[in-house]
């Protein structure tokens, strides 16, 4: 092999690694810079959960990557004898606002729930974004 083409092979090799660097980095601005307020109604909410809730909820800017922020609410129900956890959330688009909420029996699988359908609808603001465009 020549060493014109081992240097286009290495110059390739670079140009293919700097891009790929280049989009880790972008989407990883794009996860900082999207603000997640947590808010624990009448009660004190855990470090776990809320780094849980972070870090579950930062990966929403794959699914629509111009996502401002993210408002959480995480309240107790009173029903009976057992305390439902509902978590609530409104997810800031650019002139649009979308909300999500789920009732279960721990916070844990109520974010798992409202995540599925903030996902869903962020995906179809997407699309209707792009059909628009």
């Amino acid at each position: 092999m020549s060493k014109h083409v081992q240097r286009l092979i290495l110059g390739l090799d670079f140009l293919f690694n700097t891009l790929y660097i280049e989009e880790i980095f972008i989407h990883t601005f794009k996860q900082l810079s999207m603000k997640i307020n947590i808010n624990a109604v009448h009660f004190t909410a855990d470090g776990k959960l809320k780094d849980h809730i972070s870090e579950k909820l930062s990966k929403l800017v794959k699914f629509y990557d111009k996502l401002l922020g993210v408002e959480v609410f995480l309240k107790l129900e009173n029903s009976g004898q057992v305390r439902d956890k509902i978590v609530e959330l409104e997810a800031k688009l650019p002139g649009k606002t979308i909300f999500a909420s789920a009732t279960e029996k721990t916070f844990e699988s109520s974010l798992d729930a409202a995540h599925e359908i903030i996902v869903r609808q962020l995906k179809r603001s997407k699309e209707k974004f792009k059909q628009a465009s």
